[in-house]
């Protein structure tokens, strides 16, 4: 999925007119795109990376990036996929182990009375089940091996993000704490949806050119 949109973008923002007819390098970049618009149409230039993202409240333009939760997904997905359905075969191998070291020991003896005939007793009572019966009867008896493979077919769920409590990122969104009518980027940090400390990572990072507190980040677009 990431490759596709990097070649839609591509596409889609490579060099092309601008809205003066000329012809501009676009670098196949939506951000670079605006940054040009934004440069012929208010003369503003070198607008940072991060203010484009940014929720309108705090003077950004709000462009929601398709990469973001896409790469969230892809930090929650298993790494392993088959390592879900490996565990509980191992579970059930140990399972099995452990009921025939229990049946041989004499310790299940009396389990019999607790049947509904306490009286029958099979031909090969002194042997325990093999592996395989063992295992036969799971998809009645046991949810495990479906609730391992139904975890394989649900999609990843959106992956958060931690912060560094004494890092610029966190102090900034800390300054924003008592504004009003805030929505995306706010305190607290864990308060946000799962895709905002994304973006606020990435536009207080110094290669998106951001300042160090979102109180200084507004930005007054006037025609």
């Amino acid at each position: 999925m990431l490759p596709t949109h990097e070649r839609i973008q591509l596409k889609i923002f490579s060099s092309s007119a601008d809205t003066a007819g000329a012809e501009a390098s676009r670098n196949g970049s939506v951000v670079e795109f605006l940054r040009q618009t934004i440069e012929h149409r208010f003369g503003v230039k070198d607008v940072p990376d991060g203010h484009f993202s940014f929720p309108s409240e705090i003077g950004g333009l709000d462009v929601q990036s398709p990469f973001v939760s896409l790469i969230q997904r892809r930090e929650a997905a298993e790494k392993q996929p088959g390592k879900s359905i490996d565990e509980y075969f191992k579970k059930e191998r140990e399972a099995h182990k452990e009921a025939k070291a229990r049946f041989e020991s004499g310790e299940t003896t009396d389990a019999r009375y607790q049947s509904p005939d306490p009286d029958f007793k099979p031909e090969d009572a002194d042997a325990f089940f093999s592996s395989e019966e063992f295992v036969s009867s799971r998809k009645i008896l046991d949810d495990g091996l479906r609730g391992a493979y139904e975890k394989l077919l649900s999609p990843p769920k959106e992956q958060g993000l931690d912060y560094d409590d004494r890092g610029v990122v966190m102090n900034a969104v800390a300054a924003l704490s008592g504004q009003q009518n805030l929505r995306g980027i706010s305190a607290p940090w864990y308060g946000m949806e799962s895709y905002w400390p994304w973006v606020a990572q990435l536009g207080m990072d110094r290669r998106w050119g951001m300042a160090s507190s979102f109180r200084n980040a507004r930005l007054d677009w006037q025609e």
